[in-house]
């Protein structure tokens, strides 16, 4: 089940994102090699709206490293995770946006190579336990003269 956040249009369409973090806990993962941390990379999906496959939309990303910081974990760790995710939520707020999912997705590099995972609790977790979207916004302002 795909963990979901509903960030309101108000935000996105007529706001000033100033910070935007979001908030994950981590489960420990037992019986994996934890010598080595694993690097998260956030991802903001690409995918236009006619693609309605969660699957195929994950492959339709950004880059690593294209406007996000890389977060590492150790798959035997537990605790809230911080990502910090502001140009996804500015992304987002662009007019040319509209025809593009809000979606992100966590990919731990390089998958195709390492086979340690890490695990989240998801959106039907215990209350303290689900993930969260932290946003700090202001009101757009106009200057000049009306």
């Amino acid at each position: 089940r795909r963990p979901s956040i509903l960030i309101p249009a108000r935000i996105l369409d007529s706001s000033n994102v100033l910070r935007a973090t979001l908030e994950l806990t981590q489960r420990p993962v037992s019986g994996v090699d934890n010598t080595v941390p694993l690097t998260l990379y956030p991802l903001v999906v690409t995918a236009g709206t006619d693609i309605t496959d969660p699957a195929r939309s994950a492959f339709l990303t950004n880059a690593p490293l294209s406007g996000f910081d890389s977060v590492l974990v150790t798959p035997a760790d537990s605790g809230v995770r911080s990502i910090e995710i502001v140009n996804a939520l500015r992304a987002w707020g662009l007019l040319v946006s509209t025809k593009a999912q809000k979606g992100l997705v966590l990919r731990a590099g390089p998958e195709s190579v390492d086979p340690r995972f890490v695990s989240f609790y998801s959106s039907s977790a215990a209350p303290n336990l689900r993930p969260r979207l932290r946003v700090s916004y202001s009101p757009v302002r106009s200057f000049g003269i009306p």
